[in-house]
């Protein structure tokens, strides 16, 4: 609920970014190679998806077309900080 506020339904998982860029994603490599961030610490998950390019190229749902799955992912990873803190 935090990152969707607007609905903007899109067609497809990829954002104008990744279009432009002709750039399809292995979703299996990605989804193994953020278990093994999950794995070490919080700060290397956070870090992986802060950088991962990938991410930053899909949409966070076909129904919440205006935010990246990056944004997404990072305020989840800051929640459970947030949590882990308090």
């Amino acid at each position: 609920m935090i990152t969707r506020k607007i609905r903007s339904p899109i067609l497809g998982r990829y954002n104008w970014q990744a279009k432009k860029k002709k750039k399809n994603i292995d979703f299996k490599k990605l989804a193994i190679n953020i278990g093994k961030q999950a794995n070490t610490n919080v700060w290397n998950l956070y870090r992986y998806i802060y950088n991962s390019l990938e991410l930053k190229l899909l949409n966070e749902s076909l129904n919440h077309g205006h935010t990246t799955l990056r944004n997404h992912l990072l305020v989840i990873a800051d929640l459970i900080v947030q949590d882990l803190i308090s």
